[in-house]
């Protein structure tokens, strides 16, 4: 199914978790980063829960250092 990601259409499985996003993106470690799904912020603790479906637009947000 097609998702966009930061602006990109992407191709995951049907009834893929963020989770499972974050793995097939080999992102080893997520710290510093936030998930938000349609616009709405996912805790990490619910990537597991949350499952995306086709359309949904995913934003991955980078915590920066700055004034």
């Amino acid at each position: 199914m097609k998702i966009t990601l930061n602006g990109e259409s992407f191709e995951i499985p049907e009834g893929a978790s963020i989770s499972l996003l974050i793995k097939k993106l080999q992102k080893n470690d997520f710290s510093g980063w936030a998930v938000a799904v349609n616009e709405v912020v996912v805790p990490s603790n619910d990537f597991d829960n949350t499952f995306l479906t086709e359309g949904d637009r995913v934003l991955f947000i980078q915590a920066t250092q700055g004034g």
